[in-house]
């Protein structure tokens, strides 16, 4: 059994924390500049942070798969349910193991209650972070689902614009840009294959960094960014 508090990945330039929950999905903790060799992070994340105004008793953090069933007012990264029932789901325990040490690993979160396991897949290489998430019903009936994100990714509390592509055929890879604010960025593709009017990716300038996506898939796909009440945002895709 891994007894850890912090999953650490690290790339040519850049580092990924990830702290551990004792039970639920781990958080994001870190994810910028590569850390020394002897970083701290100082106390557990939820000792110190503020609890934000109209919100539960008490503060829930950013996680890898963010869940509405213990608290989180986001967008969730999954949206499913049984005939109305198993809708907010929560995580009551989590594995994880190296797929290779300090470059990848693997996270199982399990629902019992809402009988589901959901596996999300990170890797550092280079400085490009690969994230994949699958879903497995564990459940006797059927599961409904309208959405699962392949990733969650934290964006700075300074991300100021987003910046995609649309366009038609001979007139492609047409840039668009939108600025972030409190209202949702969503840009959706429904024509059954990668079009050219909703490109599968976007990229997100902040102060002093740049952001960049792009979802693996060939078909519908949607994408969103939304500010969070910490001042950060969250781009699901």
């Amino acid at each position: 059994m891994n007894t850890e508090k912090y999953v650490v990945l690290n790339g040519t330039d850049s580092s990924l924390v990830i702290e551990l929950m004792e039970a639920g999905a781990p958080l994001w903790r870190y994810w910028g500049q590569r850390l020394g060799e002897n970083f701290s992070l100082g106390s557990p994340l939820l000792e110190t942070r503020p609890t934000p105004g109209f919100s539960m008793d008490e503060t829930v953090a950013f996680s890898i798969f963010p869940t509405f069933g213990n608290g989180w007012f986001a967008h969730s990264a999954l949206l499913a349910h049984r005939a109305g029932r198993d809708f907010a789901q929560d995580f009551d325990s989590c594995e994880w193991e190296w797929i290779e040490i300090g470059k990848s690993v693997r996270f199982l979160l399990t629902d019992k209650v809402a009988a589901i396991k959901a596996s999300v897949m990170m890797a550092l290489d280079g400085d490009t972070l690969t994230i994949s998430s699958s879903l497995q019903n564990i459940g006797d009936d059927i599961l409904d689902v309208q959405w699962l994100a392949a990733a969650a990714l934290p964006l700075a509390a300074t991300s100021r614009s987003v910046h995609s592509f649309s366009g038609k055929h001979n007139s492609e890879f047409q840039h668009q840009s939108d600025t972030l604010g409190r209202a949702i960025w969503r840009k959706e593709n429904r024509r059954g294959l990668t079009s050219h009017d909703a490109f599968p990716g976007a990229y997100v300038q902040a102060e002093a960094m740049t952001y960049g996506a792009q979802f693996a898939w060939s078909g519908n796909h949607a994408q969103m960014i939304e500010w969070l009440d910490d001042g950060r945002y969250q781009w699901q895709i």
